[in-house]
């Protein structure tokens, strides 16, 4: 996988991780050093450095998950790159990009936000903190408002192409038709699981059984494998490429031919054929289904916490409201959680 994977690290080192790495010494040690001009544009050029950075992170993340712009050369036995547009811009490294970087905004937003009530809950600084808070918090909303969009988008993405990743995250051991979302418990909204995964009110989500089972109809028009059948066709893939390697080394063209030919029908299994029990295809289920959950339920209360802080920053009323200043400097590790663990 080195000839595609590498490629994305080569350019986000290369391009982006010196950038950052040069300017961020400016931005912590520049005070006093460098003129005002100069360290705020450092500041600026680190942020840049670091989103750029955060692209090829994530197009090399987002090929792991979703492979596309490859082709296999079973005569060298590695995958390689055949389209880099492809790969640079696959719709689920978009979708992740901004879904990651925007709800690193959000983090960001809440630390200003809880940081200057701080300032004002010691009475320090107080018209630099409010300014502040305006700032943070429209920043906020609208990084929260655009994760949560780019989050529908990377559940559709996620339920194409990888079916199992959102039966775990969803705790589905069988799915259907018109399947409801699941809060907690038996707190569940009809059919709401469907709209969030195809936009159909009716539309079907396969379950963990059903995707080990096999059988369905995928959207294509095909039926879907079962786990048995993938893990065999892999095993075939395998197989196959070691009768080609052999016929090809001797010279025997055509039973190189025909094993080719048996690989490349099986090859986008090959990876199930190292599977021993198809057990082993399904995630922590209690794990991902919690983290989802948290994740999403943060991301909903970070959406009302900006609302409120913008509305009584403009009411001038945040520097007499203490409760509330207390509960934005314990928002940041709500914060920390919802981005760093539940959501990456």
């Amino acid at each position: 996988m080195g000839d595609i994977f590498g490629a994305p690290l080569a350019i986000e080192g290369i391009l982006a991780f010196f950038m950052e790495a040069t300017f961020i010494a400016v931005m912590f040690f520049g005070w006093n050093k460098v003129s005002k001009r100069f360290h705020l544009a450092s500041t600026w050029l680190t942020g840049l450095g670091a989103t750029i950075s955060a692209w090829w992170i994530l197009v090399a993340n987002a090929w792991m998950q979703y492979p596309v712009g490859i082709a296999f050369n079973p005569e060298t036995v590695r995958n390689e790159m055949v389209d880099f547009a492809a790969v640079a811009l696959s719709p689920m490294a978009v979708a992740k990009f901004f879904h990651t970087v925007l709800s690193s905004w959000i983090l960001g937003a809440v630390f200003v936000v809880g940081i200057s009530c701080w300032y004002l809950l010691r009475n320090r600084q107080k018209k630099f903190a409010l300014s502040s808070i305006k700032v943070a918090a429209a920043v906020g909303l609208f990084a929260s408002l655009v994760t949560a969009w780019t989050g529908d988008i990377s559940g559709v993405q996620v339920a194409k192409v990888q079916p199992m990743k959102m039966a775990a995250a969803e705790g589905l051991h069988d799915g259907g038709n018109g399947v409801p979302f699941t809060i907690a418990g038996n707190l569940k909204i009809p059919k709401m699981l469907s709209i969030l995964a195809t936009h159909e009110i009716d539309g079907y989500v396969p379950g963990i059984n059903n995707l080990l089972e096999g059988g369905y109809q995928m959207p294509d028009g095909t039926t879907a494998l079962s786990a048995e059948e993938k893990i065999k066709r892999g095993q075939t893939a395998i197989a196959a490429l070691d009768a080609f390697r052999k016929a090809h080394k001797a010279g025997d063209e055509a039973s190189a031919a025909v094993a080719r030919k048996t690989l490349d029908e099986n090859v986008k299994y090959f990876g199930y054929g190292y599977i021993k029990d198809p057990a082993h295809l399904v995630p922590n289920v209690g794990l991902t289904f919690w983290s989802f959950r948290i994740m999403v339920g943060l991301g909903g209360y970070f959406i009302l916490f900006f609302i409120i802080v913008l509305i009584v920053s403009k009411k001038e009323k945040l520097a007499d409201m203490r409760w509330l200043q207390r509960v934005a400097l314990w928002t940041i590790p709500l914060a920390t959680s919802a981005v760093r663990q539940a959501g990456w």
